[in-house]
Order: structure tokens, then C-alpha cells, then sequence
């Protein structure tokens, strides 16, 4: 049986597409410097280790035929500088695809990008196909474009195929509370401790969002689908949906049951006013779309809160 390994795979959505990969029947390795959870699965294998550490992540991938690359040391919205990006984000994903083609037997590699940031802002309210040009407006968004570009040259002269994937804002259980993860994060720990939530530019920047179970349904697509060795493809994963960040907010307040106390403020110059994702091109090449409607995501995110509360 091949090997997928999920490098970053103790995280939020190493945690799920754990999870999602094994009900159905992959055998995987979830590498990470910490972890949500174990999985009694005889199909999972879990290895504690630093990624920046090469030879032990090299050595921990030798038996994989897919390596998939969610580590990411910053969030949409830090005050990491370009340099520091560069070091704690593309520099490790540059040095790994270098040294993989003479170290592993590793087939295909699926990077997840940024469909909220690489685009930057957009001329038209429309949703943004990956033929967009990309003009990022953050250190985060500019770094997730850098490392796409080492991705298509690395996998051009080397012998494995790749897939870029740019999500559009992703949820589900095991968001990290204390340190939230976009909004949706945000608004559940402001319902849950009674605290004040920032709301910029009245919350009307236009968002898209994509429950974490439909993205670990785009990634094993992508890992079913065969191309061949050299080739490069991109997609982005998202709803397709518009929804402003007040209709997230409200929503949230609805399902909890409870008003969300706000703090105004003004907008932020890394928010991009719309960012709403085609996703037309990995319907049209692999058949997916997502299936999770926001508030059935939400009432989700909410049940996993009762139950660690």
C-alpha cells in the first residue's frame, strides 16, 4: 500500500486530513513537532520530530510515494518580515524538494498554498480563477507565491509531480482557540470566554470558506489522479460563495445562541476588500466540489467545542 505522508500533519488540518484519509483506507504518516491527537489505526504512523531537522525528515519519508506539505511557522495577518518568511516558511520546503529526488522514492508532492492571499486585490467582484495574476499584499501571501514558484521549477527538472493547492479560509474541529485561526476561530473563543471581538471595516470585506473535511476531499483527489512526472498543477479550493465577514459573525452568534460583543475598528492594509475563489478548474479535472454547507461547517465547529469544553 503507498505511503502519504502529511508533513505538518499534527496541526488543524493535519488533524482532519488524517482522519479523513484513513476512513477511507490510506495508510498514513503524520509527521509534526506536536499533535491534536493519536489515532489507534494500525494505518497511521506518527513521528514527533523538527522539519527543519532535513535528515531526519528524509529519513522519516524514505518508504512515501506522496508527501503532502501543510507545515507553515506564520499566519495571515503576522508581522513576520520578508526575510523571516522566506527562512521559517520557503527555505525548508526548498531544501526538502532538493535533496528528495536523490533521498526518497517520493511520486507526487501536494503543497498547500494561499487562494485568501496570493491574488492580492482584484478589480472585479467576481470569483478569481487561478489564471488571475497574483499580486499579493502581505509578507504572508508574497512568501506562499515564492515558494509556489520553487515548487514549479523543483518539480520541472526532478522526477516526481505536483499539485498547489490555494484554499480559500478553512474550519473545522481542532482549530487552535488560544491562538484562533481566522475569524470563524476568532468568533467561537469570543462566544466561549465572553470576550470582545475586532471587527474591521464594520466586517464588510467578502470572504470565501471551506470546511476542513471538503479541502481533505480536493487533497485526495489530487492524490488519486495521475499525471506525470514534471507536471505542475493548480487549484484553488474554496465555496465559490461570497459571504462578508458581519455574515460570519452573525451566524456564529445565531448557532451559539449568545450576542458577540464587538470592538469596531478600522480595516487592516493587508485585507483584501473581496477575495471569493472559481473553483472551476478542479471540478472540471477531478470531479470535486464541496459538500459541507457553511452553517451544517459551523454547527460542527460548535458540537467539537462542547465536547472539549
Amino acid at each position: 500500500m503507498n505511503i502519504i505522508a502529511i508533513v505538518g500533519g499534527g496541526g488543524f488540518i493535519g488533524t482532519n486530513l488524517s482522519e479523513f484519509l484513513l476512513s477511507h483506507g490510506m495508510k498514513v504518516k503524520a509527521i509534526g513537532s506536536s499533535f491534536f491527537r493519536n489515532f489507534e489505526d494500525e494505518n497511521y504512523q506518527q513521528i514527533t520530530l523538527d522539519v527543519n531537522i532535513l535528515n531526519e525528515l528524509l529519513d522519516s519519508l524514505r518508504d512515501c510515494s506522496t508527501v503532502i506539505w501543510l507545515v507553515n511557522a506564520t499566519v495571515p495577518g503576522s508581522n513576520a518580515s520578508l526575510a523571516e518568511e522566506f527562512m521559517l516558511n520557503t527555505q525548508p520546503v526548498i531544501r526538502f524538494l532538493e535533496q528528495s529526488s536523490r533521498s526518497i522514492q517520493m511520486k507526487k508532492f501536494i503543497y498547500l498554498s494561499s487562494g485568501g492571499t496570493v491574488y492580492g486585490d482584484v478589480a472585479q467582484r467576481i470569483p478569481i480563477p487561478e489564471e488571475t495574476s497574483e499580486y499579493p499584499i502581505s509578507t504572508y501571501g508574497l512568501s506562499k507565491l515564492i515558494t509556489e514558484n520553487y515548487v514549479d521549477f523543483l518539480t520541472r527538472i526532478s522526477g516526481f509531480e505536483s499539485y498547489i493547492l490555494r484554499p480559500a479560509n478553512v474550519y473545522g474541529p481542532y482549530q487552535n482557540l488560544n491562538k484562533p485561526q481566522g475569524i470563524i476561530g476568532f468568533a467561537f473563543r469570543a462566544v466561549k470566554e465572553n470576550g470582545l471581538l475586532d471587527l474591521y471595516n464594520g466586517g464588510k470585506v467578502i470572504r470565501d470558506f471551506v470546511y476542513v473535511d471538503d479541502l481533505s476531499d480536493a487533497i485526495l483527489k489530487c492524490i488519486t489522479q495521475i499525471k506525470h512526472p514534471g507536471a505542475v498543477t493548480k487549484y484553488n479550493v474554496g465555496s465559490g460563495e461570497a459571504r462578508s465577514i458581519k455574515e460570519i459573525v452573525d451566524e456564529i452568534s445565531r448557532i451559539a445562541k449568545k450576542p458577540i460583543s464587538l470592538n469596531e475598528k478600522l480595516s487592516r492594509n493587508f485585507d483584501c476588500a473581496y477575495n471569493v475563489l472559481s473553483i472551476d478548474k478542479i471540478h472540471r479535472e477531478t470531479g470535486w466540489k464541496p459538500t459541507t454547507k457553511l452553517t451544517d461547517g459551523l454547527l460542527k465547529v460548535e458540537q467539537w467545542i462542547n465536547r472539549i469544553d
